[in-house]
């Protein structure tokens, strides 16, 4: 039965309920039914009237699942217009220790727990202000933990966003831990993943260097220049041995007490070292308790100084920088802190559409431009030009057979040069005309590299 066919037979339902005049009526959340009706306070609550409620009817919306809920809401009906309507039917059974320990003592008994397994610093206390205390303050705190006070509580969030998840993740925990049975927690947690947002619009490295005279003060200016430069999150910038920047070097260490733990950095704009004095760190002092705070400190300091976005999107630009560079995924998770997983569901939505063109154009430039001026590096199974980092191959091969560009094979870049953008796709066209012209076996080479090419910026080339 399709979504909309039960959607229909549900309205019916509700239809004769209400010509019955039951004061129940059926709703739907995800595949379940569930009775919504004015309803004495459960055991244990801090009201002391009536007021609509959901029951659990356990089960599925599907034409038997229809039948069942709309007996069990006319008896629901008939037990209210009698005063004989009984909790205890309804509610889930739980063990009588459950019953005499409230969410509040359930809570204390979880987190005592937490920091038994895990040693108590900043780190950990952030993850448990962040992922546990965030959501388990919204429980009424008063009242025994049953699966029912948990479901409730997360019917209050949107389906299939970030505080459902967080929250559905939190109760989860607390309900295993107190011999629930989280089952149906897990099944509303939803698809909602850090990929799934909306992406961003992200500052250029121009507007990052413009913004960045918006601070005066050279110590905060030093702050912004650290998470621009090394994408640090922002708590990071106090929890740093910068001895090798000290001696001249370009690599941070990134200490213990941060959110994931000693770490080293790197920046992909160097001369973005010396643009911020990142040799001479004389950075403000640390307030805040913890990272959280600490990290907030720093986003009301942009504010403040009129910076239109957040300290993060520094950091965000810097993951874009390694994915336009190629950086090996690997190495760019460990370097901002996180694992593979999180670097590749976070990031990849940040990488617009300019900056894919933008790519596009640096491979065909490399392959098909005849200035000669522009020199090309050889790096193994990479060659780097104008700051990209691209496979070499395809490029360098397509380059030969198209236009019989010399590729030096030794570094002979002047950063300084400026070369003046192609059309790219009036000369790529162009050319594979000229070269299928040539030779069928040229042509056959040139469509095998073009098409490595193809898979490299995301756009197709085609032999027109």
């Amino acid at each position: 039965m399709t979504k909309s066919s039960v959607a229909e037979k549900l309205q019916l339902v509700n239809q004769r309920l209400k010509a019955a005049n039951t004061g129940v009526r059926i709703s739907q959340r995800g595949d379940r039914l569930y009775a919504r009706a004015t309803l004495p306070p459960k055991p244990g609550s801090t009201k002391d009237k009536a007021h609509q409620q959901d029951i659990a009817l356990r089960v599925l919306a599907n034409p038997q699942g229809l039948q069942r809920a709309e007996a069990e809401a006319k008896k629901i009906g008939a037990t209210l217009a009698l005063k004989e309507f009984d909790w205890s039917l309804y509610l889930p059974k739980v063990s009588p220790e459950v019953e005499t320990r409230t969410v509040a003592q359930w809570i204390a008994a979880f987190e005592t727990e937490y920091f038994h397994r895990r040693q108590r610093s900043p780190k950990t206390e952030s993850t448990w202000r962040v992922g546990y205390h965030t959501y388990l303050h919204r429980l009424p705190q008063a009242v025994p933990l049953t699966l029912e006070v948990l479901l409730e509580t997360i019917y209050k969030t949107k389906p299939d966003s970030c505080p459902r998840a967080g929250m559905c993740d939190a109760f989860d925990k607390l309900g295993s831990f107190a011999d629930l049975n989280t089952k149906s927690i897990k099944l509303l947690r939803g698809k909602f993943s850090s990929k799934n947002s909306v992406p961003r619009n992200l500052p250029s490295d121009q507007e990052i260097l413009q913004w960045s005279n918006a601070i005066s003060h050279p110590s905060w200016r030093q702050v912004f220049g650290l998470i621009a430069t090394y994408g640090l999150r922002p708590h990071e910038v106090f929890y740093l041995d910068d001895e090798e920047l000290r001696r001249g070097g370009v690599m941070l260490t990134i200490l213990d007490g941060t959110k994931t733990g000693k770490r080293r950095a790197f920046p992909f704009h160097q001369e973005w070292v010396e643009h911020f004095d990142l040799h001479n760190l004389q950075l403000p002092e640390k307030k805040g308790k913890n990272n959280t705070q600490i990290g907030s400190k720093v986003a009301e300091h942009f504010r403040k100084v009129g910076i239109p976005f957040p300290p993060y999107h520094l950091r965000h630009c810097w993951a874009v920088r390694a994915h336009r560079l190629e950086v090996d995924v690997v190495a760019a998770a460990r370097w901002m802190g996180h694992s593979v997983e999180t670097h590749t569901k976070t990031y990849h939505r940040w990488i617009s559409e300019d900056v894919d063109q933008q790519v596009y154009e640096a491979a065909i430039e490399h392959a098909l431009g005849k200035n000669s001026s522009s020199h090309i590096l050889e790096t193994g199974s990479s060659i780097v030009e104008r700051g990209f980092l691209l496979p070499a191959k395809p490029i360098i091969e397509t380059a030969k057979l198209i236009s019989d560009v010399e590729i030096n094979p030794k570094f002979a870049i002047n950063q300084k040069q400026s070369i003046q953008p192609q059309s790219s796709e009036v000369v790529a066209r162009a050319a594979l005309r000229s070269s299928v012209k040539k030779s069928k076996l040229r042509s056959k080479a040139i469509d095998e590299n073009c098409q490595q090419l193809s898979l490299l910026t995301s756009q197709d080339f085609t032999v027109a």
